[in-house]
């Protein structure tokens, strides 16, 4: 019976990957066509693909194919964000505890997009609520913002050329000038602010979060209706994420330098 949510050009594609991966050698299109009951044709479109994204490159010898170091880094980078994630989960339950607002755990995608990599939920009735796995800009957002200031000057400064800062609202930081005081503010007290930048009405909270190499991992925070977070609640909320932050970062190894 055919299951109700098939997709055979995933199963080929994943079903050639496997295979590639288990079998350690370089296969042709011929061959992956007569293993796998893949016709020619399907077999030659799925490595061109594979080709164009990089993860199989071409011997320009035998036409074999083989796969390239970029299907393991993925492979390492879903085990380290599953770890992380999972390390997570105390500090983020504290925070959510203690501010009663969303909690969000973030990354820097390939693109310099803050990606959410995980949330919990406010338990209040109105409240902000993400989706994991969405990237959005990090020039407007705290989380985004706490990640930005820990970057290098030269992928800060690649960062900055190469963004496009648009106004979403009245207080986003469009000024590039300003943008790099803002985070030269956030390098020094290690917590950044989302000030409605983003979206009205919408506050938010962050810290950066470090691996015991000293490697920026990600950033941790909250995301909260401006009613319930301002004034004095949002530097006592402030200091209480800056503090978990730096348990978490202790917790994966990372030593602070004094």
């Amino acid at each position: 019976m055919e299951k109700k949510y098939s997709a055979p050009a995933v199963k080929k594609v994943l079903e050639i990957l496997e295979l590639m991966a288990r079998s350690g050698k370089n296969f042709t299109v011929s061959e992956i066509s007569a293993q796998l009951d893949i016709s020619v044709n399907s077999a030659f479109r799925i490595f061109k693909e594979l080709e164009e994204k990089d993860y199989v490159v071409k011997d320009p010898v035998d036409s074999s194919y083989e796969l390239t170091p970029k299907i393991y880094y993925v492979g390492c980078s879903i085990k380290n964000n599953i770890s992380f994630v999972k390390s997570a989960q105390p500090y983020m339950k504290e925070i959510r505890k203690y501010t009663g607002e969303t909690v969000l755990l973030t990354i820097l995608d390939e693109n310099w997009g803050t990606m959410v990599v995980d949330q919990l939920e406010s338990k209040e009735p109105i409240k902000f609520l993400s989706t994991v796995g969405l990237a959005y800009d990090s020039y407007c957002s705290a989380m985004g913002k706490a990640m930005l200031a820990e970057l290098d000057q030269e992928a800060l400064d690649e960062y900055i050329e190469k963004s496009n800062f648009v106004k979403k609202t009245g207080k986003t930081i469009t000024d590039k000038k300003k943008f790099r005081e803002e985070l030269e503010k956030v390098r020094k007290t290690k917590v950044a602010f989302d000030r409605e930048e983003n979206m009205e009405g919408l506050s938010c909270i962050a810290s950066a979060v470090f691996s015991g190499s000293g490697k920026l991992e990600g950033a941790i925070g909250i995301s909260g209706l401006k009613f319930r977070m301002n004034g004095e609640k949002i530097l006592e909320y402030a200091e209480f994420i800056s503090e978990k932050a730096k348990q978490f970062s202790a917790a994966l190894g990372y030593e602070e330098v004094k």
